[in-house]
């Protein structure tokens, strides 16, 4: 073939920029391109990437030799979690917001602080800036942004009247404060009235597209109103009215790609599993819904790809009456994002309603854990393929345990099962899961529900900050580098970031 009379180096050259499924094709053609792959850590590093979900710093201009030691290295670092550093900011309980490792603060002026969080493995360094208010000259709600595109979203409210508010959506960079370069339009003109400030916001960033979703309770049930932006042309592409009293009101959201959209919704009318058992309340824990969205820094060597893996539904069951409303049984059940798309695949367009029934996805492609009966056994956090839920808490130490469910990696984990876990720096041990686990609760299913997906489990104890008789609200989530871990009281909030 006159493929194989290149040199080595372009042969390599034009494999790096191929798919890496493609590049995986190519492998089992012959030995050669087997070999040519092999023998390329640059073509290796690539495929360590995409097996453990994460994507190259365009910026970073370490060698790929030291690329790929640390990224191995943050790898093992989950498998057997040693923390070697705390970075702790203090936080006002309700004027904050984090951006994926950034943290930004504002004040009743609308100043606003940004802080970065430093990474050790992927030599992020930490840095401060502001904005000061009377540059701005707008009265800032809430911000979002995605620092991998220096893009800065801020809700703002403006009063209408006495009762009512204006919203729309400023598109700054980050880092100058100036209208977004890439932005066609610097405000997405939401035409969105609601009757009282607190009307609940929640905004989500993916590649060019943002959705804004106001929730707004009234008199006759709650309405909920879903917008979605092309930012960069500033082309509304979509816009989605619900009120519970005639459609049910999704509860959560997230972008699965460039063309499809997860939401979540409820009945009003509850459904019944079981004699005397309804459904009560469910929503999906997603990458881009309740874990802050994670965006590469570009001058870090990777990062975690923005692209949802999975997502966790949490469902909550319980008697009905006014007498069981404390005795409450929570469930997750964790599903890749590949599912979903291999049964929108099989959906033609203009279909309408299409049902899937459990028993052709579920049982054999997700993994149902045993009922919990507090809510601090639920899932509100997802990173990639991992998902963290807290366990019952020890002395002076709050356990959670890391859920990781990445089918590229789990084949190595089994082959490090046999090998016995250490126990240092916060950590304690690991094992695999690949039996199938079964769910006996005639009281909540009728069925016996029986899941398989298999997934490796991390202990993790991290301490109690508060002090006797103090009431401290703690809470959770993955970031890439480790664990942070919120402490909230009624007039002050701290962020623990528990880094490798």
């Amino acid at each position: 073939m006159g493929l194989f009379l290149l040199p080595v180096e372009l042969l390599e050259v034009i494999l790096v920029h191929l798919p890496v499924r493609d590049i995986l094709i190519c492998k089992l053609v012959c030995s050669a391109l087997a070999q040519v792959v092999r023998g390329s850590s640059w073509i290796q590093y690539k495929l360590d990437l995409f097996a453990i979900g994460a994507i190259d710093g365009p910026e970073c201009k370490l060698p790929i030799a030291e690329k790929s030691r640390r990224l191995k290295e943050l790898q093992n670092a989950w498998r057997n979690p040693r923390f070697t550093s705390t970075y702790i900011i203090d936080c006002d309980p309700y004027m904050h917001a984090v951006l994926g490792d950034t943290v930004v603060q504002w004040t009743p002026t609308d100043d606003m602080h940004f802080i970065r969080i430093p990474s050790n493995i992927r030599l992020v360094h930490d840095d401060c800036w502001s904005i000061n208010g009377p540059e701005l000259g707008f009265q800032i709600y809430v911000p979002y942004g995605d620092p991998s595109q220096d893009l800065l979203a801020i809700v703002e409210l403006t009063e209408e009247d006495e009762e009512s508010y204006l919203g729309r959506i400023r598109l700054l960079s980050m880092l100058s404060h100036k209208p977004h370069p890439l932005a066609a339009e610097p405000i997405l003109e939401a035409d969105t009235s609601a009757d009282d400030e607190a009307a609940a916001s929640s905004l989500c960033i993916s590649s060019d597209f943002i959705l804004w979703q106001v929730i707004q309770a009234q008199f006759n049930g709650r309405s909920s109103r879903f917008r979605i932006w092309n930012w960069k042309t500033g082309t509304l592409l979509w816009d989605l009215q619900a009120h519970n009293g005639r459609v049910p009101i999704p509860t959560s959201f997230a972008f699965l790609d460039d063309q499809h959209i997860l939401f979540s919704t409820i009945q009003r009318e509850l459904p019944r599993i079981t004699d005397g058992r309804r459904v009560c309340e469910v929503w999906v824990a997603l990458q881009n819904g309740l874990s802050p969205v994670p965006r590469t820094v570009p001058t870090a060597p990777f990062g975690i790809t923005p692209e949802d893996m999975l997502f966790g539904i949490v469902m909550g069951v319980r008697g009905i009456g006014l007498q069981h409303m404390e005795t409450m049984s929570m469930y997750n059940l964790f599903v890749p994002v590949s599912v979903l798309r291999s049964c929108l695949h099989r959906t033609q367009g203009g279909s309408g309603r299409r049902v899937w029934p459990w028993k052709e996805w579920g049982p054999t492609r997700t993994r149902m854990l045993p009922p919990t009966q507090h809510l601090h056994g639920v899932c509100g956090s997802i990173l990639g393929w991992r998902a963290i839920i807290e366990q019952a808490s020890t002395g002076r130490d709050l356990c959670y345990n890391v859920y990781d469910f990445n089918p590229y990696t789990l084949p190595r984990d089994l082959e490090l099962a046999e090998e016995p876990a250490t126990h240092s720096g916060g950590g304690r041990g690991s094992h695999v899961v690949n039996e199938t686990s079964h769910i006996r609760t005639p009281n909540d299913f009728r069925e016996v529900v029986s899941t398989s997906l298999p997934y490796r489990v991390t202990q993790v104890h991290v301490s109690v900050t508060s002090r006797p008789g103090e009431h401290i609200h703690t809470e959770a989530f993955l970031w890439e580098d480790g664990i942070a871990v919120v402490d909230r009281t009624e007039e002050t909030c701290q962020y623990r970031f528990l880094t490798f």
